[in-house]
């Protein structure tokens, strides 16, 4: 239990010094188990909050699939770096990291859209159902 706890703090101190420097974060949760691919949590916070001495709040505590969107603006374009865990029973199973880069416009559609959070819902529904058939 020690370990896992000491991972959790680990991770959501990382997840805060990420966003300290970032222009806007977002967070949202997805119910695996659900057919649905819109969030059940979505939390945006803008440069002023992520610079303050609280940062960003980072709760470890859902079952679900957890994205972080960390988005860097450069004028016209962006850099996102995107942290997902999927977490069942509070034990972390999943686990995945990347970077996009976009026009900034493209921003909003970009993550209510995102093919890579998606695809990752769709293997789990047919992982489950592969397991349930």
């Amino acid at each position: 239990m020690k370990k896992r706890e000491e991972l959790k703090e680990n991770l959501a101190s990382e997840i805060k010094r990420l966003a300290r420097s970032a222009d806007v974060c977002v967070f949202s949760v997805y119910d695996a188990a659900s057919a649905s691919r819109d969030p059940i949590v979505f939390e945006q916070y803008e440069q002023a909050k992520l610079k303050t001495s609280e940062g960003v709040p980072v709760n470890l505590d859902f079952n679900g699939i957890g994205v972080w969107y960390i988005c860097y603006r450069h004028g016209e374009t962006f850099t996102v770096r995107h942290i997902l865990l999927k977490i069942e029973n509070g034990r972390f199973v999943h686990q995945q990291t990347g970077v996009f880069e976009g026009f900034w416009e493209d921003w909003p559609k970009y993550v209510v859209e995102d093919k890579w959070v998606k695809s990752n819902l769709v293997r789990d529904m047919k992982h489950g159902e592969a397991l349930a058939g």
